[in-house]
């Protein structure tokens, strides 16, 4: 984290969201995910995984049903073929 995000505050009345810089960070991030769908380079395993990473705020009961999930992709077929 760097000095400058924790002096972002937020103004008077505004609702809680994310810096500007963090919005910027997630933005780029997600070109650079765009980047590999484009490509033809993507699993359908590397795309869950990026999905389930989008999922927050979701119970433990929720996401150990995301893990089975994950476990039953890679070990299929389906999960290794490219998007």
């Amino acid at each position: 984290m760097n000095a400058d995000e924790d002096t972002d505050k937020l103004p008077k009345g505004k609702k809680p969201c994310l810096s500007l810089r963090e919005l910027e960070k997630q933005v780029n991030t997600d070109l650079d995910l765009l980047v590999n769908i484009v490509d033809g380079q993507m699993t359908v395993c590397e795309l869950v995984d990026r999905y389930l990473k989008t999922k927050t705020g979701v119970r433990q009961s929720t996401k150990q049903g995301y893990v089975t999930v994950q476990r039953l992709l890679a070990k299929e077929a389906f999960g290794k073929k490219t998007i």
